[in-house]
């Protein structure tokens, strides 16, 4: 699935993070992790 692939790809971006909400839509894909940030 595409959410697989997302995560990982980020990987490396996300050491020592989790990821807190995701969204999927047919054209955008958003990752917010735990510290806030969204991708």
């Amino acid at each position: 699935m595409i959410i697989e692939r997302v995560i990982e790809e980020a990987q490396p971006y996300l050491k020592g993070l989790k990821i807190k909400d995701t969204i999927i839509g047919i054209s955008l894909i958003g990752l917010e992790i735990s510290n806030n940030h969204v991708f």
